[in-house]
C-alpha cells in the first residue's frame, strides 16, 4: 500500500468523466421513465407488471449512482496497490455492492421488456419464445447474482485480500457475465422484429415500430465496449484478478450507459399516448378523414357508434384502454352517459396495430364518440 496521499486520489479528468456519465445518464433515464409512468398510470390508467419491474430497476439505478460517485473521495481510479488500506477497503466494499445491484438492475429491465412482449401479442408461438427468454434471463440473473454474492469464501475476502480463503476467477466472471448479458440482450432485441414486420399496417408505421425496438442495440454496444475494456485492462495484482480500484471508473461508466440506455429504450414505446396528447394540444386536434369501420355516422369531430358495434383500425399503439382518457362519450341527445352505459366504451387492443371499439349500451340508443384521435 502506498504512503503517498497524493496517489490516493483520482485525477481531475477521471472525476469529471465519472460524474458526467453517472449524473447525465441517470437523470435522463429518470426523466424518460417518469414520463412513461405518467403515460401508463395517469393517462392510460392501466399499469402492468412491466411498469413495476421498470420502476424497481429505476430505483436501483438511482441508488447505484451515488454509491459509485462516493468512491471518488476514496481512491477510485487509482491502482489498488497505491491506496491506503482504509480507502481500498471502502472502494472494494462499494464495488461488491454495486456489482450485485447492477445485476439486479439488468435482470429487472429484461424482465420488464419481456413482460411487455407478453402483453404485446396473443400469438402462441411468439409468447412461447418470450416465455423461454424469460426463463433464460431468470436463470442468468440468479446464477450471476449468486456468483457475485459468494465470489469469495469467506465473503469478507472480497474486500480484504489478507483474509485467508479463496475466490473465483474474477476476470473470467466478468467476461462470462458480459457475454451472457450480451447474448440475452440480442435475443430480446430480435424477438419482436418478425412479428412487427408481418403486422397489417402501413410500411411507415412498421418502420417506426422497428426503429423504436432497434434502439435496444445501444445497450448491446455498451456491453461490447465493456468487454473490450475488460480485455484491454487486465491490470492484475493476483492470479485471475482484475485491478478493481483502477478499473472501477471505466467499468462503472459503461455499465451506467448500458442500463440507463436500456431503461430509456424500453420506455420509449410507452410514451406514444403522452406524445399524442401533447401534440394535440400544441397542434390542435387531429381527426381521421373518415370514420373508423363500424361507426355508422360521422359528424366531425364526433363519431356515432352503434350500440354493441365494434370497429378496428390500424394504430401504432399497443396500450390497452389507450383512448379512454383522450375521448369523451355522449348520448345522441348530447347528455353525458350515466346509467345508460355499462362500462362506457371498451377501448383497447390485444394485437399491435389493431384497436377495437365496442359499444356497451344497455338499450338500443346510439352513442357519440367525441374527440376521437388516432395514435
Amino acid at each position: 500500500m502506498s504512503t503517498d496521499a497524493s496517489m490516493d486520489k483520482p485525477s481531475p479528468s477521471t472525476r469529471t468523466v465519472l460524474i458526467a456519465v453517472q449524473v447525465s445518464m441517470t437523470a435522463t433515464a429518470l426523466l424518460i421513465v417518469a414520463l412513461r409512468l405518467i403515460s401508463r398510470y395517469m393517462i392510460l390508467k392501466s399499469p402492468g407488471w412491466d411498469d413495476y419491474a421498470t420502476t424497481a430497476a429505476m430505483i436501483l439505478a438511482i441508488i447505484q449512482a451515488p454509491l459509485v460517485l462516493s468512491c471518488l473521495s476514496h481512491g477510485a481510479g487509482v491502482h489498488y496497490s497505491d491506496l491506503q488500506p482504509t480507502e481500498a477497503l471502502y472502494v472494494m466494499k462499494v464495488i461488491y455492492v454495486t456489482r450485485v445491484t447492477y445485476l439486479l438492475i439488468t435482470t429487472a429491465i429484461k424482465s420488464s421488456v419481456l413482460l411487455f412482449y407478453l402483453r404485446l401479442s396473443p400469438f402462441p408461438t411468439f409468447r412461447t419464445w418470450v416465455m423461454a427468454a424469460m426463463v433464460a434471463c431468470s436463470i442468468e440473473g440468479v446464477l450471476f447474482i449468486s456468483m457475485a454474492l459468494f465470489q469469495c469464501t469467506p465473503v469478507g475476502r472480497v474486500w480484504n485480500f489478507e483474509i485467508p480463503g479463496h475466490c473465483i476467477n474474477t476476470l473470467g466472471f466478468f467476461r462470462a457475465e458480459t457475454i451472457f448479458n450480451l447474448v440475452t440482450n440480442v435475443v430480446i432485441l430480435l424477438l419482436p422484429m418478425p412479428m412487427v414486420w408481418h403486422l397489417q399496417m402501413a410500411l411507415r408505421r412498421k418502420l417506426l415500430l422497428i426503429g423504436i425496438f432497434a434502439t435496444g442495440a445501444i445497450p448491446c454496444g455498451s456491453l461490447i465496449a465493456r468487454l473490450i475494456n475488460i480485455h484491454n485492462g487486465e491490470l492484475t495484482f493476483a492470479p485471475g484478478r482484475l485491478d478493481p480500484t483502477s478499473m472501477v471508473v471505466s467499468l462503472q461508466n459503461w455499465e451506467a450507459v448500458e442500463y440507463c440506455s436500456f431503461l430509456i429504450c424500453a420506455s420509449l414505446i410507452h410514451l406514444t399516448p403522452l406524445a399524442k396528447i401533447i401534440a394535440a394540444r400544441v397542434l390542435g386536434p387531429i381527426h381521421p378523414t373518415s370514420p373508423p369501420r363500424g361507426i355508422s355516422e360521422c359528424r366531425s369531430p364526433t363519431y356515432l357508434l352503434d350500440a354493441g358495434a365494434s370497429s378496428r383500425h390500424d394504430a401504432i399503439g399497443t396500450e390497452r384502454h389507450g383512448f379512454s382518457v383522450v375521448s369523451t362519450f355522449y348520448l345522441v341527445k348530447g347528455v353525458k352517459p350515466k346509467a345508460t352505459f355499462r362500462g362506457g366504451i371498451d377501448v383497447g387492443t390485444d394485437v399491435p396495430g389493431r384497436v377495437s371499439y365496442k359499444g356497451l349500451l344497455q338499450n338500443p340508443q346510439k352513442a357519440f364518440l367525441r374527440g376521437w384521435k388516432p395514435l
